[in-house]
């Protein structure tokens, strides 16, 4: 009588043993995809029918597909390999995914209010962290079949916002500084049609040559200069 319950544990343990395995997995595959999709756009000659699935542009908004789109490649992947029912596993990811670019928003904004601007670094490491979150909130629900159930309709309602809203504001961003890419003062999609002296932010390129936001998005930062 005594052995069911020792035994059931067991399996329980390994269980979530596998089930942590292939979470740490995600959170690398998510970091690395992740650091190779942000310059995707550019690899491809600014091919227009990626846009939605890659950053476009330096702004926030964009950022966050590093986290979404590798997130739910790996986890249509990674569900063949997860012994769970249907439902708990959408339910784990819907809110993992969700969680994510909320996480990588609310700590880029909390840390550039205090130190007044941003940071490589910092950025990174709130990448990073926001990653650890997703992965630890899949990895409870995961584990935990009684809070998934519960959990179901968030996770449902925050993925379908972001799979709608991440092609729509590719290509129709709104004009609020979550969208906007800080060094041109520019939304959306960069075009060469649009030279940046004519534009509030007044960049040009070396020398007083006009320079394209195009151009200004594989320019380093050291060869542009500020005129007022």
């Amino acid at each position: 009588m005594k052995q069911a319950p020792s035994s059931e544990r067991h399996l329980n343990q390994r269980r979530n043993g596998h089930i942590l395995v292939w979470e740490l997995m995600g959170a690398v595959w998510i970091l690395v995809a992740g650091s190779f999709l942000h310059f995707a756009f550019a690899w491809s000659g600014h091919w227009r029918p990626i846009a939605a699935f890659v950053p476009v542009n330096e702004s926030v908004w964009e950022h966050l597909k590093l986290l979404f789109w590798p997130g739910l490649f790996f986890a249509l992947l990674e569900w063949r390999f997860i012994p769970v029912d249907l439902r708990q596993f959408v339910t784990a990811k819907c809110l993992s995914l969700t969680a994510m670019p909320v996480v990588l928003i609310t700590l880029f904004y909390t840390y550039t209010a205090i130190l007044t601007d941003n940071y490589l670094a910092l950025d990174l490491l709130s990448f990073m962290v926001a990653i650890a979150a997703g992965q630890w909130i899949s990895y409870s629900l995961l584990t935990r079949p009684s809070e998934a159930r519960s959990s179901c309709m968030p996770g449902l309602v925050g993925m379908a916002f972001f799979l709608i809203a991440f092609p729509l504001f590719t290509f129709a961003p709104p004009h609020i500084s979550l969208f906007e890419h800080k060094e041109t003062g520019l939304y959306g999609i960069p075009t060469n049609r649009w030279p940046l002296n004519t534009t509030p932010t007044g960049l040009q390129g070396p020398g007083s040559t006009p320079m394209t936001c195009e151009a200004l998005f594989h320019t380093p930062p050291g060869n542009l200069a500020r005129y007022p």
